[in-house]
């Protein structure tokens, strides 16, 4: 069995994609992500101690339901740039805060079980002993306390909690507002997602680098609404595509306009808009490259 390039700890999954020279690794500490035979026997020369923070940031991302990063031997620093680790002790209580109450709304067990020597990556902890004194933290100042079967948050960590999603933490992110059309339509808006819209963000040559979020990748329980309105407060700017005139996308993107997150509108070419937006300049794609470029010379020109 081989071992994680991060936490150096033996992995469930080391699988070869298809013909590729990638390789698919589940961790039960780090989570999944995939990484390349060359950035395999490289890359931890290059990691200078910061594994902590890729553990948990890959970590962060398996339990939200987010797509598996890839790691290449030139994307490092690249990745780096994007992660909004926690600095402080603060930062760091309110990430294992946050898991906990993600936890209960997903699954509606207000206990969670937590086990240190796979879990500390996801206070960010640099190591076991660093995530067991954050617990240890927590519980003197009585945000957590144990039960028999688990961790819970107390009444003050739930108060902490619901603020955290009132004001979330701003990071590198694009949401994707959008529909995906009736069954016979999802296969095209799936490869208008993945080849023009997410392809477009991801080569955008702006600093910092911004990853696309679309709410369906994400695993949860909860009414999408709650869950789309914490991401949206999260994000730097929000994608539009009005395609199929969804109510549900006109709203996403006019909460982020009242919160003053810049909204990049877009639809397929023939599309008839409702007036109230009629205003705003808008892409006009005919097909998945056509919106490529257009959307990744608009986030080029708009989005800093």
């Amino acid at each position: 069995m081989s071992h994680c390039i991060f936490c150096s700890l033996e992995v469930s999954q080391d699988k070869r994609i298809g013909d590729k020279e990638m390789y698919a690794i589940s961790c039960y500490v780090c989570g999944d992500y995939r990484i390349s035979h060359r950035a395999r026997t490289s890359i931890h020369s290059e990691l200078n101690g910061r594994q902590f923070i890729l553990s948990g940031y890959l970590r962060e991302r398996k339990y939200l339901g987010l797509e598996p990063i890839e790691f290449n031997t030139n994307n490092l620093e690249e990745i780096f740039s994007n992660i909004n680790s926690p600095k402080t002790l603060s930062a760091k209580l309110d990430k294992l805060i946050t898991y906990l109450g993600y936890q209960y709304e997903k699954h509606g067990n207000n206990l969670v079980s937590i086990k240190p020597e796979i879990d500390y990556p996801l206070s960010y902890a640099k190591n076991l002993n660093d995530f067991k004194f954050h617990q240890q933290y927590l519980l003197e100042q009585k945000l957590i306390d144990n039960h028999a079967e688990g961790k819970y948050l107390t009444s003050a960590g739930w108060k902490r909690y619901e603020e955290l999603q009132r004001n979330p933490s701003k990071i590198n992110q694009a949401f994707v507002a959008m529909w995906f059309g009736q069954p016979d339509q999802v296969d095209k808006m799936n490869k208008v997602y993945k080849n023009g819209i997410k392809k477009a963000v991801d080569g955008a040559e702006t600093s910092p680098k911004y990853n696309p979020l679309k709410i369906d990748l994400l695993e949860h329980n909860d009414p999408i609404d709650q869950k789309i309105l914490v991401e949206i407060r999260r994000s730097r700017f929000v994608i539009a595509d009005l395609t199929g005139n969804r109510g549900g996308v006109y709203f996403e993107a006019g909460y982020a306009l009242s919160l003053g997150i810049p909204v990049i509108w877009l639809c397929e070419k023939g599309t008839k808009v409702h007036f109230d937006v009629g205003q705003y300049s808008r892409i006009e794609w005919e097909n998945e490259n056509d919106l490529y470029e257009k959307l990744k010379r608009r986030i080029e020109g708009s989005i800093f």
